[in-house]
């Protein structure tokens, strides 16, 4: 009874050590007993955390942490963290690192300390609502460390790779203060999203990830796979062209250009490998200012062939009557061959290996374009009536402009190459 008149005078301090409440029922006697109706939340913590030091109420500690044994293996309760919090917020008070480092800690609401999950939830939820300060004294390395914890929580568990994606999503901060630990996610699970279509749709449509994300992170998947032709479409659509620019020039575009048709392709036309550089190189085309100087010398060079190749077939349709068309033609193809013989060669690993790649679609690109200027001074020379003394001498200069404007004028083997490729190409239009 004296515990029962105590309570109704507002002395709650015997009927809480009466009653051996926790600290939940003892805060809930300090709301309906010892405060004013008109008590705000932040007299209320206040009042509570008085009792708690002068040893007249139990404190807040997580309901399955030890009491008899204090020290780290005890917690402060959530549900009380989150009493200050919003406490401190309804005067004007952010929480800094030290409180939320208490709000976060996962063993104030579970028994399992590595079990993360609704710590994560209360924090992008207390964001959500404004309540969380990301500049606040200590708080950025505390809210990173949390999502760190779910993004591993999510890892250890497997499978879940798109909603780690999810999770690094929802880091609060600007949108570019994310991008290094969505892609780092992104590339991290790629073998887990990439090939899975529903996956995929929830990265772009729930996760909302900028397209250029998702494409920069696949790239890098596609390089660990090794499929070149997947990596560069990636990096296409990311937007990063000087590294699209030097997988194109180094490895495809060589590759492309050598194959071998399986039938013989007339001239008018480009071989479908020929056509599939071509549609890169336009989808390449608008980074060309980002790629800076090595366009003029990789994937600038392969544009101004099939310009040229263009320009070629339309003369030779129109069996060079205008005159003035085929002499721009060849004096464009003489300046793109001079252009040629200033770009150094890839260099030979060893003595009797084939020359690169490059050094070899170089050689053929030499080869193609002299045999167009051939055609185009004959035909040019044949609208002109031109005699067979001055042709035969045109012949010769052009032979000679050919030994001069191979890869490598100083390596006779390299002007034997593209003479022989010459040779083939001259067989099999004549």
């Amino acid at each position: 009874m004296k515990a029962v008149a105590s309570l109704l005078a507002g002395d709650i301090a015997p009927a809480i050590a009466l009653l051996k409440l926790d600290w939940r029922q003892a805060c809930g006697l300090h709301l309906w007993y010892g405060l004013s109706p008109k008590a705000s939340l932040s007299e209320l913590v206040s009042a509570y955390e008085a009792s708690v030091v002068a040893g007249a109420a139990p404190a807040p500690w997580a309901h399955f942490a030890s009491r008899d044994r204090p020290g780290s293996s005890q917690s402060f309760d959530s549900a009380f963290e989150l009493l200050r919090v919003v406490a401190d917020w309804s005067e004007g008070r952010s929480p800094d690192g030290f409180c939320l480092a208490r709000l976060l800690h996962p063993a104030g609401m579970s028994p399992e300390p590595l079990d993360c999950a609704f710590q994560w939830h209360l924090l992008t939820v207390l964001s959500g609502l404004g309540l969380i300060d990301p500049l606040a004294d200590g708080a950025a390395p505390v809210i990173l460390r949390a999502f760190t914890d779910m993004l591993g929580q999510l890892d250890v568990a497997g499978g879940l790779g798109h909603w780690a994606v999810y999770v690094a999503m929802h880091l609060p901060g600007a949108l570019a203060a994310r991008r290094g630990l969505v892609l780092e996610v992104l590339g991290r699970a790629a073998p887990d999203w990439a090939e899975d279509p529903q996956k995929r749709e929830f990265i772009q449509e729930v996760a909302r990830v900028p397209p250029e994300w998702v494409a920069a992170a696949e790239a890098v998947y596609a390089r660990h796979l090794g499929d070149l032709p997947r990596e560069l479409e990636c990096l296409l659509s990311a937007g990063l062209f000087l590294r699209a620019h030097d997988l194109l020039v180094e490895s495809l575009a060589p590759r492309l250009y050598l194959e071998q048709p399986p039938i013989q392709v007339p001239y008018d036309r480009l071989q479908e490998s020929h056509l599939a550089l071509r549609g890169y190189l336009r989808r390449m085309a608008p980074g060309a200012a980002l790629i800076g100087d090595r366009w003029d010398t990789g994937g600038g060079v392969y544009v101004e062939y099939f310009r040229l190749h263009d320009r070629y077939v339309a003369a030779r349709d129109g069996g060079f009557r205008d005159v003035g068309a085929g002499g721009q033609l060849a004096t464009q193809l003489e300046d793109f061959l001079a252009r040629l013989d200033q770009i150094p060669a890839d260099p030979v690993v060893g003595a009797g290996d084939e020359a690169p790649p490059r050094t070899l679609a170089l050689s053929q690109l030499v080869a193609r374009c002299m045999q167009w200027l051939y055609i185009c001074t004959d035909g040019l020379a044949a609208q002109g009536a031109a005699g067979a003394a001055e042709r035969a001498q045109g012949r010769l200069q052009r032979s000679m402009f050919a030994a001069r404007h191979s890869l490598l004028p100083d390596r006779l083997d390299k002007v034997q190459e593209s003479a022989a490729h010459l040779s083939a190409l001259l067989a099999a239009h004549s």
